[in-house]
């Protein structure tokens, strides 16, 4: 039997209890979805954090770029004014890679 026929009968007790937790986040054909893609892998899940890295960074430096400074930055983000700095200096970094 084709294993296409049998993905309509997974029922949710038939899947660990992480998946479960999973399927009731995402719906269980999303789940299917990815156990189609990634089955068998070890896949880490970032925090949201990390998701938001790279547009926290790009809106502190475009509020630098307006002309705010340091300080005033770092206390929208709850960061340090070195942790600002820093990022302030990746854009010069990642344009002279290319």
């Amino acid at each position: 039997m084709n294993p296409n026929d049998l993905k309509k009968d997974i029922r949710i007790e038939d899947l660990s209890e992480t998946m479960q937790q999973m399927a009731d986040v995402i719906g269980i054909d999303k789940l299917i979805l990815l156990i189609e893609h990634f089955g068998g892998d070890l896949v880490h899940i970032s925090s949201l954090n990390s998701a938001l890295r790279g547009a926290r960074n790009r809106k502190i430096q475009s509020l630098l770029k307006q002309g705010k400074n340091y300080r005033d930055v770092a206390t929208m983000f709850n960061l340090t004014t070195v942790a600002i700095r820093y990022i302030d200096c990746i854009k010069y970094k990642q344009k002279s890679l290319f």
